[in-house]
């Protein structure tokens, strides 16, 4: 319900309430390896399973060295999730 709102209102963008998700605690703790994480952000960012070649990409460029949150921003910052948030109105 507390995100629920905050998007609602605007008072949060859809970045920063995936953001809180994917950096708080309680995920990171999972320990997800690379592809478990690349996975997890096409489908919360993208709405969908990655494409072969995007998550050998990723996968790639996590295990040379970019950051997780660095990935994470190009997920936010795709085409892609500013299409999924303009569809529920909300800003990205």
């Amino acid at each position: 319900d507390y995100w629920s709102y905050r998007l609602a209102n605007r008072t949060a963008t859809g970045t920063a309430a995936a953001a809180e998700f994917f950096f708080c605690t309680e995920f990171t703790n999972k320990g997800l390896n690379e592809t478990e994480y690349v996975t997890r952000l096409y489908r919360t960012l993208m709405g969908r399973e990655p494409d072969a070649g995007g998550l050998n990409y990723w996968v790639g460029r996590l295990r040379n060295g970019t950051s997780r949150r660095v990935a994470f921003d190009s997920f936010a910052a795709s085409d892609e999730f500013g299409r999924i948030c303009s569809d529920y109105g909300i800003v990205r």
